[in-house]
């Protein structure tokens, strides 16, 4: 029985070294990029700004990390083998991030929306209504978004 070659000893080195900085200057590009949006957002008086960067921060870090490889590794001359669970599994771990990113993106449009709905106030019939609504608007997204986030998975798992 013959066995699979997914060793990586066929990859250059200096490639996969350059490969390596190259993720380490594209983290420290998103960091840069996110302390100067964060700087620009404390200036402004809406909190709304603050809470999209905090929930964006994670998943576009791992989105950065997995397209820089994907330029990376894609230059390079791996085993068939290696190549196509490379390409099967960063396919996966993109739509995985993307939907990570939506979700994110959704739970800090919700949190936008609550705060600039007080309920504590004694008349508080149409903050709580755009509470309901966003919520319900929340919960169909995320549905949306696994399901959507589901079927490419399995689009992906089937080549």
């Amino acid at each position: 029985m013959a066995t699979s070659n997914i060793s990586l000893h066929h990859a250059d080195w200096i490639a996969l070294a350059t490969i390596a900085a190259t993720v380490a200057a594209a983290l420290v590009l998103h960091w840069a990029i996110f302390t100067v949006a964060g700087r620009i957002s404390r200036r402004t008086s809406s909190s709304g700004d603050d809470i999209l960067l905090s929930a964006l921060r994670q998943p576009t870090r791992w989105l950065t990390i997995l397209l820089v490889l994907g330029g990376g590794i894609n230059s390079l001359k791996l085993a068939s083998e290696f190549e196509r669970i490379w390409t099967i599994l960063s396919a996966m771990a993109l739509a995985a991030l993307l939907g990570w990113a939506g979700l994110a993106m959704l739970g800090a449009l919700r949190q936008i929306v609550e705060h600039r709905n007080d309920i504590t106030v004694e008349d508080n019939l149409r903050a709580r209504r755009a509470f309901t609504r966003i919520r319900i608007l929340h919960r169909i997204g995320q549905v949306t978004l696994i399901f959507r986030s589901e079927e490419h998975t399995s689009e992906l798992q089937s080549h």
